[in-house]
């Protein structure tokens, strides 16, 4: 046995895998490890240690040379004198090359993929489709940089004139502010319907003077955001042009009004900016309502509405329609903090420890007044007050927060002490559902409760608590076979328990979304319920991808539910907004899941009824290069992986929502004509784009 060389030879730097696995490498490409093992060596990965070395290219050795000899060190200089050109200089020469002809992304395989968080993930890794869905999208719907830092990624708003404003007729106004507070805002409503109407009438007898009272110029933007809101909702599907020019008219309005706003911080200011914030959501440029966000979170900071009604007893004129409406605004504000921060994965502007904001009174606005009695309706009450469900949502949006800051932390729990925050937290979800099931069940016992804030505040409620359950399942979906067999049983038990929970709450937003579809209450502007659809088929597809093996599931019936689903947003909303952004994502998910279920047998027969749903409904066969892309190493047999081995390189959700978060689209867009996507066109088209549910 030849002795070991006595002198130590340590490499600059260390390959992608090596440097993951903590393994002595050669440094040179490909290394001797990668060559040895034939997977692909790369050195993507930051460097942090100074310069950037140089990497040395040396020729691969042949399949059954192994570099592992006494004579290596030797070799390698030889190797390192005869290569001419390093690594740095052959990607300087690459930049400069000739590309070839764009394609399809199913022609040939992706290459390697590095995250912003610093994760390499190779053509081996599962979240190559990703990264190919990225390169999709950009490819066809490429982003304009003559946008404002606080809107990029977001489509442009249609040109106004802030010069020039139309008003509706005043009875057509009235129309749109009723229409602004049963169908736009039936479970945030942070603004007092009698209030607007007295503020609408001002703004329609104003005349022009060169004084204005204090917060006259935020009143009138808050009646003008109502009306514009209000017009989103004229038509279904695709708006007409003059809705959609008016509307946006009168947004630009009300920025121009607030721009020239003087004096101290105001509630009505604070209104006036949330009003915006869910404006720009409604028009999915959800880049431009974070940022906007960040501001009027401060504003209601200085104003006091986080704490509770003592702290600003000081303040003069305070009513109790004023009291009311600063709860309601806050929390209105809470709400939607959290859901920008579950769908753009950044952290929340507002915080519980800074809270201790009652909930408000459950009180019409009709009987909110300062000369009346009020009598507060609980949830099993005959005459319910339309204030219960912003209440609950409110409830709701505490529970998402814990969510969000136990589980999504940057400190990740382990398993089992992730399964015992989810299994908490459903309970908690279990609990709250409890308190308000005759609502949600629409067990009315008065006919009055069946008018349209009642019956949409209903709809949201289940969507969202079915999206709460997912957000608190969602994250056992990564725990693999290996790590949940190192649980106790318990744990396990309870893991799947909690993916199951996530599974039926995907399922039932699904039909619920479907119904509304099937019944025409559908909007191409309710950027919520498109949040939670997408939601919900991501986590459909991952569970059929990952864990389908797990339960007994007509996943082909599930499948098929999807595919209804998807194909009644596409009749009923041709433009979406929202799909515009996340259809591709879902294609490639869609058409990997149909895949693992065309190639193994389902653990369940499916019924000779259910529809059939199988890898020629996605369109072109994959090729042998699209095959590769998903494959595990020398591993054919995906049920015999992990289950974590499709997302394999993830570290956590994070990973998915920045790869997601970066898709962008534009107004006005043709749909690639080498996309693989023939029955739904709409994936890849459409007005605003929508933002990403990072967290899946």
């Amino acid at each position: 046995m030849e002795k070991r060389a006595k002198t130590r030879v340590r490499a600059t730097r260390a390959c992608d895998r090596c440097k993951s696995k903590k393994l002595r490498c050669s440094g040179d490409h490909p290394c001797t490890a990668c060559t040895k093992l034939r997977l692909n060596c790369a050195y993507n990965a930051l460097y942090r240690r100074g310069k950037l070395p140089n990497i040395v290219e040396r020729d691969q050795a042949s399949p059954g040379q192994s570099l592992s000899t006494p004579g290596h060190d030797a070799s390698t200089k030889d190797t390192i004198d005869s290569v001419p050109m390093t690594r740095s200089s052959q990607i300087q020469n690459d930049e400069h090359s000739t590309s070839p002809p764009a394609g399809s992304s199913r022609d040939s395989p992706d290459h390697d993929h590095v995250s912003p968080h610093g994760n390499y993930h190779g053509s081996a890794s599962g979240l190559a489709f990703l990264s190919r869905a990225q390169k999709r999208l950009h490819s066809s719907m490429p982003l304009s940089e003559n946008i404002s830092i606080f809107a990029f990624g977001d489509a442009p708003l249609p040109e106004t004139d802030e010069s020039f404003l139309r008003l509706p007729p005043i009875a057509e106004a009235r129309q749109l502010v009723k229409t602004y507070f049963d169908v736009a805002f039936p479970t945030h409503r942070f603004l007092h319907e009698p209030t607007v109407e007295a503020w609408m009438q001002e703004l329609y007898q104003h005349k022009p003077t060169t004084s204005l009272k204090p917060g006259a110029r935020e009143r009138s933007a808050i009646v003008m955001l109502v009306l514009a809101h209000a017009m989103l909702f004229r038509r279904k599907g695709s708006l007409p042009s003059d809705a959609a020019l008016d509307s946006a008219n009168l947004f630009a309005a009300s920025e121009h009004q607030l721009g020239r706003e003087t004096g101290e911080v105001r509630l009505s200011a604070v209104q006036a900016r949330l009003a915006q914030c869910f404006y720009l959501l409604a028009q999915s440029r959800v880049n431009q309502c974070w940022n906007l966000f960040g501001t009027t979170a401060r504003l209601a900071f200085a104003l006091g509405i986080h704490r509770k009604h003592k702290l600003a007893a000081g303040r003069k004129h305070h009513s109790q329609v004023d009291h009311e409406s600063r709860k309601r605004t806050f929390w209105a504000a809470y709400s939607l903090d959290n859901y920008l921060s579950a769908a753009l994965g950044r952290p929340r502007a507002l915080h519980e420890q800074d809270i201790d904001q009652e909930y408000p009174d459950t009180i019409d606005d009709h009987d909110l007044s300062d000369d009346k009695g009020h009598v507060m309706a609980g949830p099993n009450s005959e005459a319910q007050s339309v204030m219960l469900a912003p209440v609950y949502h409110a409830k709701l949006s505490r529970i998402i927060s814990s969510v969000l800051t136990q589980q999504y932390g940057i400190i990740r729990p382990s398993w089992d002490v992730h399964a015992s925050l989810a299994r908490s937290h459903l309970e908690q979800i279990a609990t709250w559902r409890s308190e308000i099931l005759p609502f949600l069940d629409a067990q009315w016992t008065s006919i009055g409760l069946m008018i349209p804030p009642f019956s949409r505040q209903c709809t949201v409620l289940n969507l969202a608590s079915c999206y709460t359950t997912l957000l608190t399942a969602r994250p056992l979906l990564l725990c693999s076979r290996q790590a949940l067999q190192s649980c106790t049983l318990m744990v396990q038990s309870q893991i799947r328990e909690c993916r199951l929970a996530g599974l039926d709450a995907a399922m039932r937003i699904i039909k619920i979304v479907r119904g509304l579809c099937d019944g025409n209450k559908m909007f191409d502007v309710l950027w919520f319920t498109f949040y939670y659809t997408f939601n919900a088929l991501t986590v459909l597809y991952v569970y059929i991808i990952e864990h389908r093996n797990e339960s007994q599931e007509d996943w082909q019936a599930h499948l098929a539910d999807a595919e209804a689903c998807l194909s009644s947003l596409s009749q009923t909303v041709p433009l979406s907004s929202f799909t515009a952004r996340y259809g591709v994502v879902l294609e490639e998910l869609r058409h990997e899941a149909s895949r693992r279920l065309s190639t193994q047998p389902l653990a369940r027969h499916t019924p000779a009824n259910a529809p059939e749903v199988s890898i020629n409904d996605t369109g072109p066969a994959p090729s042998a290069a699209d095959l590769d892309m998903f494959s595990l190493g020398n591993m054919q047999d995906f049920d015999q992986t992990s289950p974590s081995s499709f997302l394999a390189g993830v570290s956590g959700w994070a990973d998915i929502e920045t790869l997601v978060g970066s898709l962008s689209c534009r107004r006005k867009h043709e749909a690639n004509p080498h996309s693989s996507t023939p029955h739904y066109p709409w994936l890849l088209t459409g007005s605003p784009t929508g933002r990403c549910d990072p967290r899946l």
